[in-house]
């Protein structure tokens, strides 16, 4: 067995251990209580990936955005040596 495998059935327990039981059922429940029919849980099926994929991509262009910032300082730092070594007699 890998050691990998340990230390992911470890966090796997370590998980389990902070939910509590029946956690998985009444979270189920829940969802067919608020979705009863296969439409109504196909449309909050749709409804949860889009609210996901809204979040990932808004996290994904705030992580661009400072990304370009930051390759935009270390680009300005270059510039200004390179100014500061073409001004040299």
């Amino acid at each position: 067995m890998k050691p990998e495998s340990h230390a992911w059935n470890a966090l796997v327990a370590q998980a389990a251990a902070r939910l509590h039981p029946g956690f998985a059922e009444r979270t189920l429940a829940a969802a067919r209580e608020a979705a009863p029919t296969l439409l109504s849980q196909v449309v909050l099926s749709a409804a949860t990936a889009a609210a996901c994929a809204l979040v990932a991509f808004g996290i994904n262009v705030h992580l661009n955005n400072v990304e370009a910032e930051r390759n935009l300082a270390d680009w300005q730092a270059v510039a200004a040596q390179v100014d500061q070594i073409s001004e040299l007699p």
